[in-house]
Protein backbone atom coordinates (compact mmCIF):
# COMPACT_ATOMS: atom_id res chain seq x y z
CA UNK A 1 0.00 0.00 0.00
CA UNK A 2 1.13 3.46 -0.81
CA UNK A 3 2.47 5.29 2.13
CA UNK A 4 0.03 8.11 1.66
CA UNK A 5 -2.68 5.75 1.28
CA UNK A 6 -1.97 3.48 4.16
CA UNK A 7 -1.02 6.57 6.77
CA UNK A 8 -4.61 8.40 5.72
CA UNK A 9 -5.80 4.86 5.79
CA UNK A 10 -4.85 4.51 10.02
CA UNK A 11 -5.55 8.08 10.45
CA UNK A 12 -9.76 7.25 9.24
CA UNK A 13 -9.32 4.01 12.04
CA UNK A 14 -8.12 6.33 14.63
CA UNK A 15 -10.59 9.34 13.86
CA UNK A 16 -13.59 6.46 13.78
CA UNK A 17 -12.18 4.81 17.14
CA UNK A 18 -11.65 8.25 18.95
CA UNK A 19 -15.01 9.57 18.00
CA UNK A 20 -16.62 6.56 19.20
CA UNK A 21 -15.31 6.17 22.54
CA UNK A 22 -15.59 9.87 23.60
CA UNK A 23 -19.08 10.09 22.12
CA UNK A 24 -19.65 7.25 24.41
CA UNK A 25 -18.39 8.78 27.05
CA UNK A 26 -19.86 12.31 26.67
CA UNK A 27 -23.68 10.69 27.12
CA UNK A 28 -22.90 7.90 29.40
CA UNK A 29 -20.95 9.97 32.13
CA UNK A 30 -23.96 12.34 32.88
CA UNK A 31 -26.47 9.21 33.14
CA UNK A 32 -23.71 7.09 35.29
CA UNK A 33 -23.97 10.27 37.76
CA UNK A 34 -27.52 9.71 37.81
CA UNK A 35 -27.76 6.74 38.60
CA UNK A 36 -25.38 7.13 41.42
CA UNK A 37 -27.99 9.01 43.09
CA UNK A 38 -26.72 12.98 41.72
CA UNK A 39 -29.70 15.39 42.11
CA UNK A 40 -30.55 16.80 38.44
CA UNK A 41 -28.43 19.69 39.82
CA UNK A 42 -25.19 18.04 39.90
CA UNK A 43 -26.16 15.66 36.69
CA UNK A 44 -26.21 19.72 35.23
CA UNK A 45 -22.87 20.22 36.62
CA UNK A 46 -20.89 16.89 35.56
CA UNK A 47 -22.50 17.56 32.36
CA UNK A 48 -21.47 21.34 31.78
CA UNK A 49 -18.02 19.98 33.24
CA UNK A 50 -17.74 18.32 29.30
CA UNK A 51 -18.47 21.19 27.53
CA UNK A 52 -16.84 23.44 29.46
CA UNK A 53 -13.07 22.42 28.16
CA UNK A 54 -13.75 24.05 24.83
CA UNK A 55 -13.50 27.88 26.35
CA UNK A 56 -10.80 26.53 28.61
CA UNK A 57 -8.54 25.00 26.90
CA UNK A 58 -9.89 25.14 23.10
CA UNK A 59 -6.46 27.92 22.48
CA UNK A 60 -4.54 25.52 24.76
CA UNK A 61 -4.71 23.04 22.15
CA UNK A 62 -3.79 24.93 19.42
CA UNK A 63 -0.85 25.79 21.35
CA UNK A 64 0.04 22.28 22.00
CA UNK A 65 -0.23 20.74 17.98
CA UNK A 66 2.40 23.29 16.96
CA UNK A 67 4.65 23.49 19.65
CA UNK A 68 4.69 19.75 19.98
CA UNK A 69 3.21 18.16 16.37
CA UNK A 70 -0.31 17.66 15.75
CA UNK A 71 -0.07 13.83 16.61
CA UNK A 72 1.68 14.55 19.72
CA UNK A 73 -1.67 16.51 20.19
CA UNK A 74 -4.06 13.98 19.57
CA UNK A 75 -1.89 11.09 21.31
CA UNK A 76 -2.46 13.91 24.86
CA UNK A 77 -5.74 13.50 23.79
CA UNK A 78 -6.14 10.03 23.68
CA UNK A 79 -4.64 9.47 27.01
CA UNK A 80 -7.12 11.98 28.84
CA UNK A 81 -9.81 10.21 27.41
CA UNK A 82 -8.19 6.97 28.10
CA UNK A 83 -7.41 8.02 32.22
CA UNK A 84 -10.44 8.94 32.65
CA UNK A 85 -12.94 5.69 31.00
CA UNK A 86 -10.28 3.89 33.35
CA UNK A 87 -11.23 6.03 36.08
CA UNK A 88 -14.70 5.67 35.86
CA UNK A 89 -14.08 1.65 34.99
CA UNK A 90 -13.19 1.44 38.72
CA UNK A 91 -16.02 3.25 40.21
CA UNK A 92 -18.75 -0.10 38.98
CA UNK A 93 -19.93 -1.47 41.83
CA UNK A 94 -19.57 1.53 44.06
CA UNK A 95 -23.32 2.95 45.59
CA UNK A 96 -22.30 6.86 44.88
CA UNK A 97 -19.09 8.89 43.96
CA UNK A 98 -18.33 12.09 44.74
CA UNK A 99 -19.41 14.61 42.21
CA UNK A 100 -16.19 16.76 41.90
CA UNK A 101 -14.80 13.26 41.12
CA UNK A 102 -16.88 12.49 38.27
CA UNK A 103 -16.68 16.90 37.44
CA UNK A 104 -13.15 16.01 36.92
CA UNK A 105 -13.61 13.16 34.67
CA UNK A 106 -16.16 14.99 32.67
CA UNK A 107 -13.81 17.60 32.08
CA UNK A 108 -10.83 15.15 31.30
CA UNK A 109 -13.14 13.55 28.77
CA UNK A 110 -13.69 17.04 27.28
CA UNK A 111 -10.06 18.16 26.68
CA UNK A 112 -10.17 14.79 25.25
CA UNK A 113 -12.30 15.67 22.88
CA UNK A 114 -10.70 19.39 22.28
CA UNK A 115 -7.28 18.00 21.27
CA UNK A 116 -8.20 15.05 19.19
CA UNK A 117 -10.82 16.71 17.26
CA UNK A 118 -8.39 19.93 16.69
CA UNK A 119 -5.83 17.67 15.76
CA UNK A 120 -7.95 15.54 13.40
CA UNK A 121 -8.82 18.88 11.55
CA UNK A 122 -5.28 20.04 11.12
CA UNK A 123 -3.54 16.32 10.47
CA UNK A 124 -3.77 15.75 7.40
CA UNK A 125 -1.06 18.46 5.76
CA UNK A 126 1.26 15.93 7.71
CA UNK A 127 0.05 12.50 6.48
CA UNK A 128 -0.70 13.34 2.35
CA UNK A 129 -0.07 16.06 -0.42
CA UNK A 130 -2.04 18.93 -1.15
CA UNK A 131 -4.35 17.47 -3.77
CA UNK A 132 -5.67 15.05 -1.79
CA UNK A 133 -7.10 17.25 1.22
CA UNK A 134 -10.28 17.52 -0.54
CA UNK A 135 -11.03 13.85 -0.32
CA UNK A 136 -9.15 13.08 3.03
CA UNK A 137 -11.23 15.58 4.54
CA UNK A 138 -14.46 14.15 3.29
CA UNK A 139 -13.47 10.94 4.39
CA UNK A 140 -12.43 11.62 7.72
CA UNK A 141 -15.91 13.77 8.20
CA UNK A 142 -17.95 10.45 6.62
CA UNK A 143 -16.09 8.14 9.02
CA UNK A 144 -16.84 10.35 11.99
CA UNK A 145 -20.06 10.43 11.07
CA UNK A 146 -20.81 6.95 11.10
CA UNK A 147 -19.15 5.90 14.62
CA UNK A 148 -19.79 9.57 16.43
CA UNK A 149 -23.09 10.06 15.36
CA UNK A 150 -24.80 6.91 14.26
CA UNK A 151 -23.12 3.97 15.87
CA UNK A 152 -22.42 5.59 19.26
CA UNK A 153 -26.17 6.62 20.16
CA UNK A 154 -27.49 3.01 19.59
CA UNK A 155 -24.33 1.33 21.55
CA UNK A 156 -25.77 3.90 24.36
CA UNK A 157 -29.08 2.28 24.12
CA UNK A 158 -28.17 -1.41 23.96
CA UNK A 159 -25.08 -0.82 26.41
CA UNK A 160 -27.29 1.45 29.48
CA UNK A 161 -29.69 -1.44 29.45
CA UNK A 162 -26.79 -3.51 30.50
CA UNK A 163 -24.64 -1.13 33.06
CA UNK A 164 -23.40 2.28 32.40
CA UNK A 165 -19.81 0.70 33.18
CA UNK A 166 -20.36 -1.46 30.38
CA UNK A 167 -20.18 2.01 28.15
CA UNK A 168 -17.00 2.83 29.47
CA UNK A 169 -15.42 -0.55 28.52
CA UNK A 170 -16.14 -0.33 25.26
CA UNK A 171 -15.26 3.16 25.52
CA UNK A 172 -11.90 2.22 26.82
CA UNK A 173 -11.42 0.08 23.90
CA UNK A 174 -12.10 2.16 21.08
CA UNK A 175 -9.36 5.25 22.23
CA UNK A 176 -7.20 1.69 22.54
CA UNK A 177 -7.60 0.85 19.23
CA UNK A 178 -7.76 4.66 18.33
CA UNK A 179 -3.91 5.22 19.90
CA UNK A 180 -2.71 2.05 17.79
CA UNK A 181 -4.23 3.12 14.77
CA UNK A 182 -2.15 6.18 14.71
CA UNK A 183 -0.11 7.04 12.03
CA UNK A 184 3.67 8.13 11.94
CA UNK A 185 3.22 11.72 9.94
CA UNK A 186 5.13 11.97 6.74
CA UNK A 187 6.06 15.31 7.75
CA UNK A 188 6.19 17.52 10.81
CA UNK A 189 6.33 21.13 10.99
CA UNK A 190 6.78 22.75 14.13
CA UNK A 191 5.96 26.47 15.15
CA UNK A 192 10.11 27.08 16.97
CA UNK A 193 7.40 28.60 19.39
CA UNK A 194 9.59 28.26 23.26
CA UNK A 195 7.38 28.12 26.69
CA UNK A 196 4.02 29.87 26.29
CA UNK A 197 5.16 32.31 23.59
CA UNK A 198 2.74 32.63 20.83
CA UNK A 199 -0.16 30.83 23.17
CA UNK A 200 -2.39 33.80 21.98
CA UNK A 201 -0.64 34.24 18.50
CA UNK A 202 -3.35 31.82 16.74
CA UNK A 203 -6.24 34.36 17.36
CA UNK A 204 -4.27 37.14 16.53
CA UNK A 205 -3.11 35.67 13.05
CA UNK A 206 -7.16 34.58 12.49
CA UNK A 207 -8.35 38.02 13.14
CA UNK A 208 -5.59 40.12 11.00
CA UNK A 209 -7.10 37.88 8.15
CA UNK A 210 -10.06 39.06 6.38
CA UNK A 211 -11.24 36.31 5.10
CA UNK A 212 -10.73 33.61 8.18
CA UNK A 213 -12.17 36.52 10.55
CA UNK A 214 -15.19 36.31 8.31
CA UNK A 215 -15.60 32.70 8.08
CA UNK A 216 -15.30 32.55 12.06
CA UNK A 217 -18.17 35.21 12.42
CA UNK A 218 -20.28 32.95 10.12
CA UNK A 219 -19.33 30.33 12.30
CA UNK A 220 -20.18 32.30 15.24
CA UNK A 221 -23.85 33.47 14.12
CA UNK A 222 -24.31 30.10 12.91
CA UNK A 223 -23.37 27.84 15.90
CA UNK A 224 -26.02 30.50 17.90
CA UNK A 225 -28.96 28.81 15.65
CA UNK A 226 -27.72 25.66 16.17
CA UNK A 227 -27.72 26.06 19.92
CA UNK A 228 -30.79 27.17 20.16
CA UNK A 229 -32.49 24.55 18.25
CA UNK A 230 -30.70 21.46 20.36
CA UNK A 231 -32.45 22.62 23.08
CA UNK A 232 -35.50 24.37 22.29
CA UNK A 233 -36.36 20.57 19.27
CA UNK A 234 -36.62 18.77 23.30
CA UNK A 235 -39.59 20.66 24.68
CA UNK A 236 -40.71 20.62 20.59
CA UNK A 237 -40.56 17.33 20.13
CA UNK A 238 -42.10 16.31 23.80
CA UNK A 239 -44.67 18.84 24.05
CA UNK A 240 -48.41 17.87 22.85
CA UNK A 241 -49.42 20.78 20.68
CA UNK A 242 -46.02 20.38 18.46
CA UNK A 243 -44.45 16.73 17.89
CA UNK A 244 -45.31 14.84 20.97
CA UNK A 245 -42.96 12.01 19.23
CA UNK A 246 -41.39 11.29 22.82
CA UNK A 247 -38.01 10.56 23.55
CA UNK A 248 -37.34 7.96 21.12
CA UNK A 249 -38.64 10.58 18.48
CA UNK A 250 -36.02 13.04 19.31
CA UNK A 251 -33.63 9.70 18.61
CA UNK A 252 -35.32 9.23 14.40
CA UNK A 253 -34.62 13.49 14.26
CA UNK A 254 -30.94 13.35 15.57
CA UNK A 255 -30.64 10.41 13.41
CA UNK A 256 -31.92 11.97 10.17
CA UNK A 257 -29.05 14.37 10.89
CA UNK A 258 -26.50 12.19 11.07
CA UNK A 259 -27.69 10.44 7.85
CA UNK A 260 -28.01 14.03 6.20
CA UNK A 261 -23.87 14.31 7.26
CA UNK A 262 -22.98 10.88 5.83
CA UNK A 263 -24.49 11.72 2.62
CA UNK A 264 -22.71 15.34 2.57
CA UNK A 265 -19.97 13.66 3.27
CA UNK A 266 -19.78 10.95 0.62
CA UNK A 267 -21.33 13.32 -1.99
CA UNK A 268 -18.80 16.35 -1.32
CA UNK A 269 -16.57 15.63 -4.44
CA UNK A 270 -19.88 15.69 -6.50
CA UNK A 271 -21.06 18.92 -4.95
CA UNK A 272 -17.73 20.82 -4.71
CA UNK A 273 -17.35 19.92 -8.86
CA UNK A 274 -20.88 21.04 -9.53
CA UNK A 275 -21.40 24.35 -7.40
CA UNK A 276 -17.62 25.11 -6.58
CA UNK A 277 -16.46 26.43 -3.35
CA UNK A 278 -18.34 29.00 -2.45
CA UNK A 279 -22.10 27.33 -3.56
CA UNK A 280 -20.89 24.34 -1.19
CA UNK A 281 -20.36 26.74 1.53
CA UNK A 282 -23.75 28.59 0.89
CA UNK A 283 -25.27 24.66 1.52
CA UNK A 284 -25.42 25.22 5.32
CA UNK A 285 -26.54 29.14 5.79
CA UNK A 286 -29.21 28.02 3.70
CA UNK A 287 -30.21 25.26 5.10
CA UNK A 288 -29.31 26.32 8.95
CA UNK A 289 -32.11 28.81 8.51
CA UNK A 290 -34.32 26.69 7.29
CA UNK A 291 -34.38 24.18 9.96
CA UNK A 292 -34.76 26.66 12.57
CA UNK A 293 -37.38 28.33 10.43
CA UNK A 294 -39.25 24.81 10.12
CA UNK A 295 -40.60 24.56 14.19
CA UNK A 296 -40.89 28.43 14.33
CA UNK A 297 -43.99 28.20 11.91
CA UNK A 298 -45.20 25.00 13.80
CA UNK A 299 -44.83 22.04 11.24
CA UNK A 300 -45.05 18.83 11.93
CA UNK A 301 -42.23 15.54 11.90
CA UNK A 302 -41.91 15.26 8.30
CA UNK A 303 -40.28 18.48 7.90
CA UNK A 304 -38.28 19.19 10.55
CA UNK A 305 -36.90 15.13 9.92
CA UNK A 306 -36.50 16.81 6.06
CA UNK A 307 -34.78 20.35 7.39
CA UNK A 308 -32.70 18.01 10.11
CA UNK A 309 -31.45 15.78 7.45
CA UNK A 310 -30.70 18.59 5.07
CA UNK A 311 -29.14 20.47 8.06
CA UNK A 312 -26.40 18.03 8.26
CA UNK A 313 -25.62 18.22 4.91
CA UNK A 314 -25.10 21.61 4.95
CA UNK A 315 -22.71 21.45 7.85
CA UNK A 316 -20.69 18.64 7.01
CA UNK A 317 -19.93 20.13 3.79
CA UNK A 318 -18.88 23.34 5.40
CA UNK A 319 -16.93 21.68 7.61
CA UNK A 320 -15.29 19.91 5.13
CA UNK A 321 -14.27 22.79 2.92
CA UNK A 322 -13.09 24.72 5.83
CA UNK A 323 -11.17 22.22 6.93
CA UNK A 324 -9.50 22.07 3.52
CA UNK A 325 -9.22 25.49 2.73
CA UNK A 326 -7.61 26.52 6.68
CA UNK A 327 -5.07 23.28 5.51
CA UNK A 328 -3.81 25.23 1.93
CA UNK A 329 -3.96 28.84 2.90
CA UNK A 330 -2.68 28.84 6.49
CA UNK A 331 1.44 28.16 7.34
CA UNK A 332 1.89 25.11 8.46
CA UNK A 333 3.47 26.44 11.23
CA UNK A 334 0.75 28.00 12.79
CA UNK A 335 -2.35 26.00 11.54
CA UNK A 336 -3.17 24.23 14.75
CA UNK A 337 -3.49 27.40 16.94
CA UNK A 338 -5.43 29.24 14.23
CA UNK A 339 -7.75 26.60 14.10
CA UNK A 340 -8.17 26.44 17.73
CA UNK A 341 -9.08 29.80 17.37
CA UNK A 342 -11.47 29.24 14.70
CA UNK A 343 -13.11 26.73 16.82
CA UNK A 344 -12.83 28.55 19.82
CA UNK A 345 -14.37 31.62 18.73
CA UNK A 346 -16.73 30.26 16.99
CA UNK A 347 -18.18 27.55 19.01
CA UNK A 348 -18.44 30.36 21.37
CA UNK A 349 -22.21 30.89 19.98
CA UNK A 350 -23.53 27.50 20.63
CA UNK A 351 -23.24 27.86 24.07
CA UNK A 352 -24.95 31.28 23.50
CA UNK A 353 -28.04 29.99 21.87
CA UNK A 354 -27.97 26.79 24.11
CA UNK A 355 -28.03 28.46 27.42
CA UNK A 356 -30.40 31.55 26.26
CA UNK A 357 -33.00 29.65 24.63
CA UNK A 358 -34.74 28.44 27.22
CA UNK A 359 -34.98 31.73 28.86
CA UNK A 360 -36.62 33.17 25.98
CA UNK A 361 -38.64 30.65 25.31
CA UNK A 362 -40.60 31.08 28.66
CA UNK A 363 -40.96 34.18 28.17
CA UNK A 364 -42.31 33.98 24.43
CA UNK A 365 -43.44 30.40 23.85
CA UNK A 366 -41.60 27.73 21.56
CA UNK A 367 -42.37 29.39 18.34
CA UNK A 368 -41.54 32.59 18.95
CA UNK A 369 -38.18 31.33 20.51
CA UNK A 370 -37.10 29.73 17.61
CA UNK A 371 -38.07 32.87 15.25
CA UNK A 372 -35.58 34.79 17.35
CA UNK A 373 -32.72 32.46 17.15
CA UNK A 374 -33.33 32.15 13.52
CA UNK A 375 -31.96 35.36 13.05
CA UNK A 376 -28.50 34.60 13.66
CA UNK A 377 -28.52 32.62 10.85
CA UNK A 378 -30.36 34.90 8.40
CA UNK A 379 -27.59 37.75 9.47
CA UNK A 380 -25.08 34.88 8.19
CA UNK A 381 -27.29 34.32 4.94
CA UNK A 382 -26.85 37.89 4.40
CA UNK A 383 -23.25 38.83 5.13
CA UNK A 384 -22.33 35.47 3.56
CA UNK A 385 -24.39 36.33 -0.03
CA UNK A 386 -23.50 40.28 0.05
CA UNK A 387 -19.86 40.42 1.92
CA UNK A 388 -17.25 42.50 -0.17
CA UNK A 389 -14.32 40.87 1.20
CA UNK A 390 -14.64 37.46 -0.88
CA UNK A 391 -15.93 34.93 2.35
CA UNK A 392 -17.47 33.23 -0.76
CA UNK A 393 -14.43 32.61 -3.23
CA UNK A 394 -11.36 32.91 -1.07
CA UNK A 395 -8.00 31.23 -3.42
CA UNK A 396 -7.08 28.21 -2.49
CA UNK A 397 -3.89 28.38 -4.03
CA UNK A 398 -2.39 31.99 -1.74
CA UNK A 399 -0.97 31.58 1.57
CA UNK A 400 -2.55 34.39 4.26
CA UNK A 401 -0.57 37.61 4.58
CA UNK A 402 -0.75 39.22 7.58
Amino acid sequence: MNPCNQSLFRMTVAMAASGLGITLMKIALPTLSGTLGCSPAKVGLVAGAIAAAWPLFGLTAGWVLDRFGRIAGFWSGLFAAGFAAAALLSLAGQDASPVLLLCGLGLLVGIGEVLTETAGQTILPDLVDRDRFHDGNSLLQGVKTVFATLLAPLLIALLLGISPFSVFLVAFVAVAVSFLALPKPQRMTRSGQKGFAGFLEGAHLLWASPDQRGLTLLLALMSVSWGAWMTLIVPYALSENFLNIGTAGIGYVMTAMGCGSLLGATCYRWLRSRLGDGRTRLLDPVATLIFVLVPAAGFGLWPVLATSFLAGIGGVTWAISIATHQQSTIPASSLGRVVAAYRWIGWSGFFIGASLSGFVANLVGLQLAFLVFAAPAMAALLIFVFSKQGFRQVAEANELRF
